[in-house]
């Protein structure tokens, strides 16, 4: 099997992130920014709810006479828009992050083989070099880094959980493809984001945390062990 495997010259990353900077410097002054409790608190409008909105849109656009003065129609239609236009913005970029998230994965995976590899020779060599020997004993055994299977547990988007409980040298572990904002306890601000592929070694001093998946339309999948 041909080995999957990629560079970028430093003319395309200064490409990619001058595209990146562009796309913030639009979107930045006006995209809300919002607090895990915020995320938590509000009001989550899903398929059916936007059924509801649209409808009552419709009528409250046809029948202006029902509309009081102190009411807007026109922000009603302005978020409305920019929702739609978000929503395809979110379309066209959710799928080259999922890609870029399935790369990581998979050179990933490369880096691990190539250190069990390189960790191979060094333990061949030691055998007869003092010094090799020093740094063999400072490498972990790459069996402790070796994929284990793990009971996976799902967060629908834009929702938290509550994990008690929570013993030493315990590892969070993000398997799926959202990012993650893991809490102390209940505690709303001092979160630790963890993306897709990554792992975070919770504080032994943690007895209780609340799980955040930061995305509103993917579901995110985690492990603890």
């Amino acid at each position: 099997m041909t080995r999957f495997t990629i560079t970028f010259t430093a003319a395309e990353i200064t490409d990619e992130t001058t595209a990146i900077d562009a796309i913030g410097t639009i979107n930045d002054p006006k995209v809300a920014h919002l607090s895990n409790k915020d995320r938590h608190d509000l009001r989550k409008m899903g398929p059916k709810s936007q059924g509801y909105v649209n409808n009552l849109y419709d009528i409250g656009f046809n029948h202006p006479e029902i509309i009081p003065d102190t009411f807007s129609i026109v922000t009603f239609k302005n978020d409305r828009d920019a929702i739609i236009t978000l929503n395809n913005f979110r379309n066209l970029l959710s799928g080259k992050v999922e890609a870029i998230d399935d790369t990581i994965m998979q050179l990933g995976n490369n880096n691990m083989g190539d250190a069990d590899a390189v960790y191979g020779f060094l333990k061949s060599n030691a055998k007869t070099n003092a010094t090799l020997k020093a740094l063999l004993d400072t490498i972990a055994d790459p069996k402790k880094h070796s994929h284990t299977l793990a009971e996976e547990f799902t967060v629908p988007p834009a929702s938290s959980v509550y994990k008690d409980g929570l013993t030493k040298e315990m590892r969070f572990s993000n398997h799926g493809i959202t990012v993650f904002t893991i809490n102390q306890d209940h505690l709303s601000t001092g979160g630790v984001n963890v993306a897709p592929g990554d792992s975070y070694a919770i504080p032994d001093t943690w007895k209780a945390m609340n799980i955040n998946n930061m995305s509103g339309t993917t579901a995110g999948i985690y492990s603890l062990n």
